[in-house]
């Protein structure tokens, strides 16, 4: 899946030529999504940085979330995961 017009508005950038099939996601939807990928996925390791999906594979997931699917148990479980991460980082620093 190709978004129209979008390789004319990439390959103007610097180095862009060297990278033509590799798209560098970044922000919190991007972030939002590659964990609940990851949760999907069954990923024993959670780890973001560097992290790879497929765009083939990814498709079906972009489809839902923007079809209105939420995932809402499954994004529960990564919030909780999060505060406890959160609430440990708080209390081992002394804060």
């Amino acid at each position: 899946m190709f978004v129209p017009g979008a390789r004319d508005l990439i390959l103007p950038a610097p180095g862009a030529e060297e990278v033509r099939d590799v798209f560098f996601a970044v922000g919190g939807a991007w972030r939002a999504i590659g964990t609940l990928h990851m949760e999907l996925t069954r990923l024993p390791l959670h780890m973001l940085q560097n992290y790879e999906m497929d765009a083939q594979k990814l498709v079906p997931l972009l489809s839902d979330l923007m079809n209105g699917k939420k995932y809402g148990d499954v994004l529960q479980e990564i919030a909780k995961r999060r505060a406890h991460i959160y609430l440990m980082r708080r209390l081992s620093s002394g804060r």
